[in-house]
């Protein structure tokens, strides 16, 4: 029951929830997770820093 704990669910509320229930707050822990995170390409300056770091 490690997914019910994650999503802070009692066992009980887990096995009691329908699929639609469980994966729509899958879908948003995940988006919480996500938060602020930027997952766009690096910037010019961080491709020379990286360069610079680790080589071509």
């Amino acid at each position: 029951m490690k997914t019910s704990h994650k999503i802070g669910w009692r066992v009980s509320e887990f096995w009691q929830s329908t699929m639609v229930e469980f994966f729509d707050c899958i879908e948003a822990q995940n988006e919480m997770a996500d938060e602020g995170s930027d997952t766009g390409a690096p910037s010019g300056s961080e491709m020379n820093r990286l360069i610079a770091e680790y080589g071509r």
